[in-house]
C-alpha cells in the first residue's frame, strides 16, 4: 500500500509539471509550430506576401491565424486575418506601413488551434537596402596600371527594381549628378573597373587626397533606396621609409637603402657608398643564400640619381609644397616623375642641408633549383633623399662629415 501511494504522488507532479508547460505560449510544446519563411525583405518591398509555414502535430490543425505589427498599434492596417491553405499562410508587408526610414520591425503571430488552446509568437523582421556591395574598394591608388573593381548588385524579396542609377560627386561637399559614363548598368549586377585613374579619368577631375563619392538609386514603381560609397584618391605609397646617416669616415660610409642600415666600409650588404669627397654612388650588393637545394641570389643591377632643384617638375607638386612634405606623403609616384623629369647620373655629392635627390634603384632576385629554370625576380624602385643635417668633426688625422638625411622610395605599379 506504501508503494502504491508514492507512485500516486509522482505522477501527480508528472502532471503538474505537464500542465505548467501547456501554459507556454510560443513554443512547439502544444503540438503546433508557426514559423516565418523569411525574416528578411528589402524597403522596396513594401506591398509584398510573406509566407508563414504552419507544422502540427497528429490531427491538431490551426483554425484562425492573424498578423499583428507589434510596433505600430495605431495604424489602421496594423492588423490582417490570414487564409491558411496546404500548411501556410501569408501577410502582407503593408502591415509595417512605409519602409524607408526603418531597419525592423516586429510581427506577432496569434493562432487559434483546433483544441481551442491559443498560440502566439513574434518575429523581427529586418529591411534590409535592395543595393549590397559584393567587392569593396578602399581606395584608388592614382596612374595604378594595376586593374580595381568596384562590385554590387540587388536583391529584393518580390519587388521589381526597374532602374538602377549611377550618381557621383567630388569630396562629401559636392553636388551629386548623372553619371553618364555608367547610364545602362546591369540592374541585377554590374562591375565598375579603375585602373590608370588620373585627373582625367570620367571626366571627375579628381587627384591625390580626393574622395569620389558614389549613389546608387534603385526605384521600383514610386519607392526608391540608395547606397552611397566613399572611395579615396590615394597615392601610390612608399615600401620603405625612415632617417638614415652615412658620412665620409670609413666606419659609417655606407648605407642600405632596402634595410635602412648604416654600414662601415667593410660591408659587403650595403647599396650605396661614399668617398672622403662626400660623393655618393652604388656599392656592389649581392648577396647569395643556400638552403636545401635551392641557392638564392640577391644583387643590386643598378642605382642611377638625380639632383631635384624644383619640385614643381611634378604634374603632382600641387599637392606637397615644400621637400619636407614631400618626405612626409611617402609618395613613390612623385618621386618617379621628378626622377623622371631630371637628369640621371651616376653619383651625387652631399654638400648642405635642403638638398633634395631622387634616385632609382634596380634589384634582381634569381632562385636556383636542380633540373628548374632559374626564377627571376627584378624590382624597380623610385625614392628620394633629403638632407637634414650635416655635421663636420675634425681631429688630427682631419676632418670627416656626416650627413643625416630622410628618405623613402617604393615601387610604382
Amino acid at each position: 500500500m506504501r508503494n502504491f501511494k508514492t507512485y500516486i504522488f509522482v505522477i501527480t507532479i508528472i502532471a503538474f509539471i505537464s500542465c505548467e508547460d501547456n501554459e507556454v505560449i510560443g513554443t512547439s510544446d502544444n503540438g503546433v509550430d508557426i514559423s516565418l519563411v523569411k525574416s528578411s525583405i528589402s524597403r522596396l518591398d513594401e506591398n509584398v506576401d510573406m509566407e508563414l509555414s504552419i507544422k502540427a502535430q497528429g490531427s491538431l490543425t490551426v483554425k484562425s491565424l492573424k498578423a499583428t505589427d507589434a510596433k505600430d498599434t495605431i495604424k489602421a492596417t496594423t492588423s490582417q486575418d490570414l487564409t491558411i491553405a496546404d500548411n501556410k499562410a501569408t501577410f502582407n508587408s503593408s502591415i509595417f506601413g512605409s519602409l524607408t526610414t526603418k531597419k525592423d520591425d516586429i510581427v506577432t503571430i496569434d493562432a487559434t488551434l483546433s483544441n481551442g488552446e491559443l498560440y502566439k509568437k513574434e518575429y523581427t523582421v529586418s529591411f534590409e537596402n535592395p543595393i549590397s556591395i559584393t567587392s569593396s574598394l578602399s581606395n584608388i591608388k592614382y596612374k595604378s596600371s594595376l586593374k580595381d573593381s568596384l562590385k554590387f548588385k540587388t536583391s529584393t524579396h518580390s519587388a521589381k527594381i526597374e532602374s538602377l542609377v549611377l550618381q557621383w560627386k567630388k569630396g562629401k561637399k559636392g553636388t551629386y549628378q548623372d553619371d553618364a559614363n555608367f547610364s545602362s548598368l546591369n540592374i541585377e549586377k554590374d562591375t565598375i573597373y579603375f585602373q590608370n585613374f588620373d585627373n582625367t579619368t570620367n571626366g571627375y577631375g579628381l587627384g591625390i587626397k580626393d574622395t569620389l563619392y558614389y549613389r546608387l538609386i534603385a526605384k521600383s514603381g514610386e519607392l526608391a533606396d540608395s547606397l552611397e560609397i566613399s572611395i579615396p584618391i590615394i597615392t601610390q605609397p612608399y615600401s620603405t621609409s625612415g632617417e638614415g646617416e652615412i658620412g665620409t669616415a670609413t666606419k659609417i660610409n655606407k648605407f642600405n637603402l632596402n634595410t635602412g642600415s648604416s654600414l662601415p666600409d667593410f660591408s659587403t650588404v650595403a647599396e650605396i657608398k661614399m668617398d672622403d669627397k662626400g660623393a655618393v654612388t652604388k656599392d656592389e650588393y649581392s648577396v647569395t643564400t643556400v638552403s636545401g637545394g635551392i641557392t638564392t641570389k640577391e644583387e643590386v643591377t643598378d642605382i642611377s640619381f638625380v639632383e631635384i632643384a624644383d619640385i614643381s617638375s611634378s604634374s603632382l607638386s600641387y599637392v606637397y609644397t615644400t621637400k619636407e612634405k614631400l618626405l612626409e606623403a611617402n609618395d613613390a609616384l612623385v618621386s618617379k616623375e621628378l626622377f623622371e623629369a631630371n637628369t640621371s647620373k651616376a653619383s651625387i655629392t652631399l654638400v648642405s642641408v635642403g638638398q633634395l635627390f631622387g634616385y632609382k634603384v634596380t634589384r634582381k632576385k634569381t632562385v636556383t633549383e636542380d633540373k628548374k629554370e632559374d626564377k627571376v625576380t627584378t624590382t624597380i624602385k623610385y625614392g628620394l633623399i633629403l638632407v637634414t643635417s650635416v655635421d663636420v668633426e675634425t681631429n688630427s688625422a682631419g676632418s670627416t662629415t656626416l650627413f643625416g638625411f630622410s628618405y623613402g622610395e617604393g615601387e610604382v605599379k
